[in-house]
């Protein structure tokens, strides 16, 4: 894999609520639960990661309380407030949304594939640093399937790349979730096939509004995934 075979995409960018469907939140208090309505602070990162690294960017254009874009099961793509909507109208959400996001991010990563012979599709996600009332231990987690070796080594290079730069990170592999569960990177692993690398990054969103954080986590991803991939165009 050459420099370049990178997609990064950012499923839970936005916050976005469609006209038609605000009265679904009328009764809900502004700023309510945040982290339901997107992955605070995350979109940003991902963005200046793809620009650094000249890698092809996909992001979500929808709130995920609408229609989830990192799920692709049905009772899992809509949440509580939707699964209320008639059924036509969550049809609509899925062509109107879901659809062309997944259309045009395949596309995305079949040109890289076909371009460079293999992609790694980087996925970026933040999490709540609490979680039922239990304190989540990590800074940055780096998920894959443990069944795909290569998607498992890139990852413990990633970390062991970012533990020199930064040794006071708490960096976990398959944490706060695993990398194997309805996603993007798991429907594209089925979608794609051979050559295709999917991971995702978490973010803890503590401190992660801060300019300074969210400068330190882009480049350092950053610095990881380059020397990622020019190790495999040496090796």
């Amino acid at each position: 894999m050459n420099p370049g075979g990178l997609v990064i995409s950012c499923e839970h960018a936005s916050s976005f609520v469609p006209a038609k469907y605000r009265r679904l939140f009328a009764r809900e208090p502004a700023g309510f639960a945040l982290h339901r309505v997107y992955d605070i602070g995350v979109a940003p990162i991902a963005r200046g990661v793809a620009e650094a690294l000249e890698a092809s960017y996909m992001e979500g254009g929808i709130t995920r309380m609408l229609i989830d874009l990192n799920r692709h099961h049905p009772k899992k793509m809509f949440s509580a407030v939707s699964r209320a909507l008639p059924e036509d109208e969550r049809e609509a959400l899925r062509a109107d949304w879901h659809g062309p996001y997944y259309r045009r991010l395949s596309e995305m990563l079949e040109q890289a594939r076909t371009a460079k012979g293999e992609v790694l599709h980087v996925s970026f996600h933040s999490f709540t640093p609490v979680w039922k009332a239990k304190i989540r231990n990590a800074d940055i987690g780096l998920l894959y399937d443990p069944a795909r070796a290569s998607e498992r080594a890139c990852c413990e290079f990633l970390r062991a790349r970012l533990r020199q730069m930064h040794p006071e990170v708490r960096i976990r592999l398959n944490y706060p979730y695993y990398g194997n569960t309805d996603g993007a990177t798991t429907f594209f692993r089925q979608r794609v096939g051979a050559g295709y690398l999917g991971v995702e990054v978490e973010i803890n969103q503590r401190d992660i509004g801060k300019k300074a954080v969210a400068g330190k986590w882009r480049d350092a991803l950053c610095d990881a995934l380059r020397a990622w991939l020019s190790s495999l165009r040496s090796g």
